[in-house]
Protein backbone atom coordinates (compact mmCIF):
# COMPACT_ATOMS: atom_id res chain seq x y z
CA UNK A 1 0.00 0.00 0.00
CA UNK A 2 2.83 2.39 0.81
CA UNK A 3 4.40 1.85 -2.64
CA UNK A 4 1.02 2.46 -4.29
CA UNK A 5 0.59 5.66 -2.26
CA UNK A 6 4.03 6.94 -3.24
CA UNK A 7 3.35 6.10 -6.90
CA UNK A 8 -0.02 7.91 -6.79
CA UNK A 9 1.59 10.95 -5.19
CA UNK A 10 4.36 11.17 -7.80
CA UNK A 11 1.87 10.64 -10.64
CA UNK A 12 -0.47 13.32 -9.30
CA UNK A 13 2.30 15.89 -8.86
CA UNK A 14 3.57 15.16 -12.39
CA UNK A 15 0.10 15.63 -13.89
CA UNK A 16 -0.48 18.79 -11.89
CA UNK A 17 2.69 20.46 -13.13
CA UNK A 18 1.96 19.47 -16.74
CA UNK A 19 -1.58 20.81 -16.55
CA UNK A 20 -0.46 23.98 -14.82
CA UNK A 21 1.15 25.18 -18.06
CA UNK A 22 -2.28 25.48 -19.70
CA UNK A 23 -4.84 25.80 -16.91
CA UNK A 24 -5.60 28.21 -14.08
CA UNK A 25 -3.66 27.38 -10.94
CA UNK A 26 -1.94 24.78 -8.81
CA UNK A 27 -1.66 24.94 -5.03
CA UNK A 28 0.86 23.22 -2.77
CA UNK A 29 0.58 23.37 1.02
CA UNK A 30 2.06 22.10 4.24
CA UNK A 31 0.32 22.07 7.60
CA UNK A 32 0.12 20.67 11.11
CA UNK A 33 -2.44 17.89 11.44
CA UNK A 34 -4.60 17.03 14.47
CA UNK A 35 -7.06 14.20 15.23
CA UNK A 36 -10.30 14.26 17.23
CA UNK A 37 -12.55 11.53 18.64
CA UNK A 38 -13.01 8.16 16.95
CA UNK A 39 -10.36 5.47 16.57
CA UNK A 40 -7.47 7.92 16.29
CA UNK A 41 -8.19 9.99 19.40
CA UNK A 42 -4.98 8.64 21.00
CA UNK A 43 -2.93 9.63 17.97
CA UNK A 44 -1.12 12.92 17.51
CA UNK A 45 -1.28 14.60 14.16
CA UNK A 46 2.15 15.43 12.87
CA UNK A 47 2.06 16.85 9.38
CA UNK A 48 -0.14 17.16 6.31
CA UNK A 49 1.20 17.79 2.83
CA UNK A 50 -0.65 18.06 -0.45
CA UNK A 51 -1.34 19.69 -3.77
CA UNK A 52 -4.37 20.65 -5.83
CA UNK A 53 -5.18 21.58 -9.40
CA UNK A 54 -8.03 24.06 -9.93
CA UNK A 55 -9.68 25.07 -13.18
CA UNK A 56 -11.87 28.12 -13.59
CA UNK A 57 -15.50 27.16 -14.30
CA UNK A 58 -17.10 30.61 -14.43
CA UNK A 59 -15.63 33.89 -13.17
CA UNK A 60 -14.57 33.25 -9.55
CA UNK A 61 -15.92 29.69 -9.31
CA UNK A 62 -13.31 26.93 -9.58
CA UNK A 63 -13.43 23.15 -9.61
CA UNK A 64 -10.55 20.76 -9.28
CA UNK A 65 -8.85 17.78 -7.73
CA UNK A 66 -6.43 17.43 -4.86
CA UNK A 67 -4.32 14.88 -3.06
CA UNK A 68 -3.31 15.27 0.57
CA UNK A 69 -1.41 13.01 2.91
CA UNK A 70 -1.58 13.08 6.73
CA UNK A 71 1.04 11.46 8.94
CA UNK A 72 -0.10 10.54 12.46
CA UNK A 73 1.77 8.95 15.35
CA UNK A 74 0.83 7.59 18.77
CA UNK A 75 2.71 8.82 21.84
CA UNK A 76 5.12 6.36 23.49
CA UNK A 77 4.44 3.77 20.80
CA UNK A 78 5.70 2.65 17.40
CA UNK A 79 2.14 2.97 16.01
CA UNK A 80 2.04 5.14 12.89
CA UNK A 81 -0.70 6.00 10.43
CA UNK A 82 -0.64 7.56 6.97
CA UNK A 83 -3.92 8.85 5.54
CA UNK A 84 -4.09 9.18 1.73
CA UNK A 85 -6.81 11.63 0.68
CA UNK A 86 -7.58 12.01 -3.05
CA UNK A 87 -10.52 14.44 -3.50
CA UNK A 88 -12.51 16.55 -5.92
CA UNK A 89 -13.42 20.08 -4.88
CA UNK A 90 -15.45 23.16 -5.65
CA UNK A 91 -14.29 26.58 -4.46
CA UNK A 92 -15.04 30.27 -4.85
CA UNK A 93 -12.76 33.32 -4.66
CA UNK A 94 -14.25 36.20 -2.65
CA UNK A 95 -11.99 39.04 -3.73
CA UNK A 96 -11.60 41.63 -0.96
CA UNK A 97 -9.20 43.95 -2.82
CA UNK A 98 -6.29 43.76 -5.29
CA UNK A 99 -4.08 42.09 -2.69
CA UNK A 100 -6.29 39.73 -0.74
CA UNK A 101 -9.10 37.18 -1.18
CA UNK A 102 -10.93 34.57 0.87
CA UNK A 103 -11.34 31.15 -0.74
CA UNK A 104 -13.89 28.74 0.86
CA UNK A 105 -13.83 25.20 -0.51
CA UNK A 106 -15.92 22.01 -0.17
CA UNK A 107 -14.62 18.59 -1.15
CA UNK A 108 -15.46 14.89 -1.32
CA UNK A 109 -13.28 11.87 -1.94
CA UNK A 110 -12.30 8.37 -0.89
CA UNK A 111 -9.51 7.95 1.65
CA UNK A 112 -7.09 5.15 2.44
CA UNK A 113 -5.85 4.81 6.03
CA UNK A 114 -2.63 2.80 6.37
CA UNK A 115 -1.99 1.78 9.99
CA UNK A 116 1.20 0.11 11.22
CA UNK A 117 2.78 -0.82 14.53
CA UNK A 118 6.31 -2.27 14.44
CA UNK A 119 6.09 -3.31 18.07
CA UNK A 120 3.37 -5.87 17.27
CA UNK A 121 4.35 -6.46 13.63
CA UNK A 122 0.94 -5.13 12.61
CA UNK A 123 -0.09 -3.49 9.35
CA UNK A 124 -3.61 -2.79 8.12
CA UNK A 125 -5.24 -0.59 5.50
CA UNK A 126 -8.78 0.70 5.89
CA UNK A 127 -10.73 2.89 3.47
CA UNK A 128 -13.81 5.05 3.41
CA UNK A 129 -15.68 8.10 2.16
CA UNK A 130 -14.12 11.50 2.87
CA UNK A 131 -15.82 14.90 2.91
CA UNK A 132 -14.97 18.26 4.38
CA UNK A 133 -14.38 21.98 4.10
CA UNK A 134 -11.41 24.29 3.76
CA UNK A 135 -10.81 28.02 4.08
CA UNK A 136 -7.88 29.86 2.53
CA UNK A 137 -6.73 33.46 3.04
CA UNK A 138 -4.79 34.31 -0.12
CA UNK A 139 -2.35 37.20 -0.58
CA UNK A 140 -1.85 38.16 -4.22
CA UNK A 141 1.60 38.99 -5.51
CA UNK A 142 2.85 40.36 -8.81
CA UNK A 143 5.00 37.25 -9.25
CA UNK A 144 3.82 33.89 -10.57
CA UNK A 145 3.25 32.66 -6.99
CA UNK A 146 0.66 33.82 -4.43
CA UNK A 147 0.76 32.86 -0.74
CA UNK A 148 -1.97 31.67 1.60
CA UNK A 149 -2.88 30.45 5.08
CA UNK A 150 -5.40 27.63 5.33
CA UNK A 151 -7.57 25.68 7.72
CA UNK A 152 -9.02 22.32 6.68
CA UNK A 153 -11.43 19.80 8.21
CA UNK A 154 -11.72 16.20 6.97
CA UNK A 155 -14.41 13.75 8.03
CA UNK A 156 -13.69 10.16 7.02
CA UNK A 157 -16.24 7.39 7.51
CA UNK A 158 -14.47 4.04 7.24
CA UNK A 159 -16.18 1.02 5.73
CA UNK A 160 -17.45 -1.49 8.25
CA UNK A 161 -14.91 -4.20 9.05
CA UNK A 162 -15.78 -6.75 11.77
CA UNK A 163 -12.08 -7.24 12.54
CA UNK A 164 -11.26 -3.55 12.84
CA UNK A 165 -14.21 -1.16 13.09
CA UNK A 166 -16.95 -3.27 14.66
CA UNK A 167 -18.28 -0.29 16.59
CA UNK A 168 -19.54 2.65 14.53
CA UNK A 169 -17.65 5.05 16.83
CA UNK A 170 -14.36 3.71 15.46
CA UNK A 171 -15.45 4.17 11.85
CA UNK A 172 -15.41 7.96 12.21
CA UNK A 173 -12.16 9.83 11.68
CA UNK A 174 -11.96 13.59 12.30
CA UNK A 175 -8.88 15.47 11.10
CA UNK A 176 -8.03 19.16 11.07
CA UNK A 177 -4.98 20.87 9.67
CA UNK A 178 -3.67 24.43 9.62
CA UNK A 179 -0.74 25.70 7.63
CA UNK A 180 0.71 27.68 4.75
CA UNK A 181 0.77 27.22 1.01
CA UNK A 182 1.55 28.68 -2.38
CA UNK A 183 -0.63 29.11 -5.44
CA UNK A 184 1.25 28.78 -8.73
CA UNK A 185 -0.27 30.81 -11.56
CA UNK A 186 0.36 30.20 -15.26
CA UNK A 187 2.49 32.90 -16.88
CA UNK A 188 -0.45 34.26 -18.87
CA UNK A 189 -2.66 34.80 -15.80
CA UNK A 190 -2.81 38.45 -14.76
CA UNK A 191 -2.56 39.44 -11.14
CA UNK A 192 -5.89 41.24 -11.12
CA UNK A 193 -7.80 38.48 -12.85
CA UNK A 194 -10.56 37.04 -10.70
Amino acid sequence: MKKAGIFLTVALFSCIFLLAQEKRNVTIDLGLSQTYKGFFYLYNGVVEIGAAYNHQIIKSLYGGASFHLDYLSRSNSSARTIVYKPKVNLNYNFKINHWFCINPLVFAGYSFVSISNDEFDYAETQKGFNSGVELKFIWYSQASVDYYLFGRYDYIYLQEDVNFTLLEYYQKVHLTSFGIGIKIKPKKELRYQK
